[in-house]
């Protein structure tokens, strides 16, 4: 039988599939989300005693109809061309303790994937799942939420769902994106690895660097074409500085000194790792990238890179 939505310290651990969608809670506490993705702190908050048991389960009608009530609506979502320092943005965003900063949670995708829903009906699951997500644990005053990549297909999702909220697309040098794939493919860049909806009708008999081109320009021409007056277009280049200068005022957001201090600190970390230092590796990638890498990103992702520099 389908519990009750849990009290407060619960967040979705996991959306079941089925005739009947369920949703999977876990208990995470007062504990922040401070780990660089959601699926980190996930595995830390299992370990919990509350977790060792049968955990609650909510069918997604349930939330949909009644999204817990201490659910912070974010004050930005963050949207990318991937592998171009959004977990980085997050993670300066969740440096601040009056700050949740949910970075690609799993629960979420699996929502926005969902197929054959009426259009107003999934844009109000998107809306219940992002609440139960951002559940006010701390006395937090903003929740931030950054999407995956493929998610540009479902702006008009996350529109739908979320009209007041302000949003950014953050891009970079297709060369050293697609280095980056090259070394460790994404899903995005993969072929058969998301379902057509989410690859903007890449073809999958391209070749595997033709194909990675092609599914990033996708993307990011999905962002361009879903720009409204709540869109802001960053690019990688001087991402710390942009925090402060752009992304912060469109968010709204106006920290205080000793946020200042802890958000700037956080920009010297590595995101993905941040018991390291942050060590630019632009020029590393320039220089490992092949001609055939340069030949696809001119004349595959150029033409698009253009319209984001200029939007940006």
């Amino acid at each position: 039988m389908p519990d009750p939505i849990p009290p407060a310290g619960w967040l979705p651990s996991a959306l079941i599939p089925g005739p009947v969608p369920m949703i999977e809670w876990c208990e995470f506490g007062d504990a922040p989300l401070t780990e660089p993705f959601f699926g980190e702190s996930l595995r830390k908050a299992e370990g919990r005693p509350a977790n060792q048991g049968q955990r609650p389960v909510t069918t997604l009608d349930a939330l949909i109809d009644a999204p817990p009530a201490d659910g912070i609506v974010p004050s930005g979502f963050t949207f990318h061309m991937s592998r171009c320092g959004s977990t980085l943005v997050s993670q300066m965003l969740a440096a601040s303790p009056r700050h949740i900063a949910i970075c690609e949670a799993e629960p979420l995708d699996a929502v926005v994937q969902l197929q054959g829903m009426d259009p107003d009906r999934h844009a109000a699951a998107l809306r219940a799942i992002v609440l139960a997500l951002t559940r006010n644990r701390a006395g937090a005053a903003h929740a931030f939420v950054k999407a995956d990549s493929w998610h540009a297909f479902a702006l008009p999702l996350f529109r739908r769902a979320f009209p007041e909220v302000p949003w950014i697309f953050i891009h970079r040098d297709p060369v050293e994106v697609l280095v980056s794939h090259a070394r460790r493919a994404g899903m995005q860049t993969q072929r058969g690895a998301l379902p057509p909806a989410f690859t903007g009708g890449t073809d999958p008999a391209l070749p595997p660097l033709e194909y990675a081109a092609q599914a990033l320009a996708r993307i990011c021409e999905a962002a361009l074409g879903h720009a409204d007056g709540k869109a802001l277009f960053v690019d990688y280049a001087d991402l710390a500085d942009n925090l402060f200068d752009r992304i912060l005022p469109h968010f709204g957001v106006e920290p205080d000194a000793e946020e200042t201090e802890a958000i700037a600190m956080a920009s010297m970390r590595n995101a993905k790792d941040p018991r390291s230092l942050f060590l630019g590796d632009s020029e590393a990638k320039q220089a490992g990238a092949t001609p055939e890498i340069r030949e696809a990103a001119a004349r595959v992702l150029g033409p698009v890179r253009a319209r984001l520099l200029s939007a940006s």
